[in-house]
């Protein structure tokens, strides 16, 4: 393995080759000729006795893994040496494998993907007999650049599925097939957009996404940040924003089923889904419902997914109330949404019912629960009283101390000077103070 990155674009392709396809495909139409048989010319072979053909998979099991095994072990010495070439040869011959690999090359360029590592795993039982082609389970690990200080970080492997095809004595790789409880690396999600801002990086996944208002979000969201944490604290932590053209695609790429994104605009996670602090985060946008956000809700949401970000928030035990209302905390300090507005769900539970008996609980964060709205702005409002009394720096302190490992109590009395009844009892009555207006 060599330590020099690839070129960052791929030269020599025409990378207009049209929007990526998910799961593609090659489509063999099979034409079965007509046999008409005539009793004068054949009355001795009775009808009954014309045997059927039979049509198989034109290798044996042990042909058809290790040749699997070899295109996907291709692949990655191609890339090592980046030979564009060698890595569209290796995917097969057909244009499907070609159009596949020309994707795939370009994205790993334009990603600086430093190493890639497919191993294949096993075939999908319910494909094995099938005549065209199959499908099988690969190990993908891959290593890149994770910082400003270019540390190198290697993913944990991830387990996705990939078409093959028979194309005459050879197997092609033609893309990616089926679901996965793993998040899609990006650069197997198809061709990709880039744009660098001060921010960070926003991803359009695929190319032809427009990324003008990622950039504009990502810019605020860094100044938000600053404002609340220093920037030495974040300076080894970039932000990348994944903006996907459908709720699929964001879910693939989250590893996660579309259904559980339908009240979500935006998720933070590890690049591999894993909880190693070496792993670079990302946010990944929801576009089915963070499209149809105004821009000061949808600015809330990238300011609250990039504190995640920066602050190491996604490789972290920390309970949800701390993680979701301090981001909330640092997105809503700027004031552009006022309080009431903001709050506008638990303070009107206030007013009907009574403030809440108990800190928001993990449960009550669940994706699909009635009344999530009400729970983050419940948390949030926990840290606005805390600033409110103690400050921005002890704030911090309360969170990054809780963000590496010290237990919420234990933090709360070091950094704040209470205990949890405390704190929940001060919560419940400034809950009641800012629903009925009591200064």
């Amino acid at each position: 393995m060599t330590d020099a990155a690839p070129p960052p674009g791929a030269a020599g392709r025409d990378k207009a080759i049209g929007r990526a396809v998910v799961g593609a495909f090659v489509a063999l139409v099979v034409v079965t000729g007509a046999v008409l048989w005539s009793t004068d010319a054949r009355d001795d072979v009775p009808p009954d006795d014309v045997a059927t053909p039979t049509v198989g998979p034109p290798v044996d099991e042990v042909d058809r893994d290790e040749r699997a095994s070899q295109v996907l072990q291709s692949l990655g010495v191609a890339w090592l040496h980046a030979d564009e070439t060698a890595f569209v040869d290796a995917a097969g011959a057909s244009r499907a494998a070609h159009q596949w690999a020309g994707q795939v090359y370009d994205a790993l360029a334009d990603l600086r993907v430093r190493w890639i590592d497919l191993r294949y795993v096993a075939v999908d039982p319910e494909t094995a007999a099938d005549p065209l082609g199959f499908t099988a389970d690969v190990e993908v690990r891959w290593e890149l650049d994770a910082g400003p200080a270019h540390q190198i970080y290697r993913t944990a492997p991830v387990m996705i599925s990939l078409r093959f095809s028979y194309n005459g004595d050879r197997i092609d790789v033609v893309g990616l097939d089926g679901d996965t409880d793993d998040p899609v690396p990006v650069w197997l999600a198809g061709p990709v957009d880039i744009e660098s801002t001060d921010g960070g990086t926003c991803i359009a996944v695929p190319e032809g996404v427009d990324l003008d208002t990622c950039a504009a979000l990502l810019d605020v969201a860094a100044d938000d940040l600053a404002n609340i944490v220093s920037t030495e604290q974040t300076a080894n932590r970039p932000v990348v924003v994944m903006v996907p053209n459908t709720d699929s695609t964001a879910a693939m790429l989250l590893g996660q089923e579309a259904d559980d994104l339908t009240q979500i605009a935006a998720v933070t996670t590890t690049i591999d889904g894993s909880s190693s602090v070496q792993a670079p985060a990302e946010v990944v946008v929801n576009p089915t419902v963070f499209d149809d956000l105004s821009r000061r809700a949808a600015q809330l949401v990238m300011s609250h997914e990039v504190t995640h970000a920066a602050t190491g928030a996604t490789a972290s035990s920390i309970e949800l109330w701390v993680a979701e209302g301090f981001a909330d905390y640092v997105a809503l300090a700027s004031g552009r949404i006022p309080v009431e507005r903001a709050a506008s769900q638990i303070l009107s539970y206030v007013r009907k019912h009574h403030p809440p008996e108990h800190l928001p609980t993990a449960q009550e964060f669940s994706a699909h629960r009635h009344g999530l709205g009400r729970t983050y702005e419940a948390a949030w409002l926990i840290f606005r009283m805390l600033g409110a009394y103690y400050g921005d720096d002890s704030v911090v302190d309360f969170y990054d101390e809780v963000r590496t490992g010290t237990p919420v109590e234990d933090a709360l009395l070091d950094t704040i000077g209470l205990d949890l009844d405390g704190l929940t009892a001060a919560w419940q009555d400034y809950l009641t103070s800012l629903a009925f207006g009591v200064s």
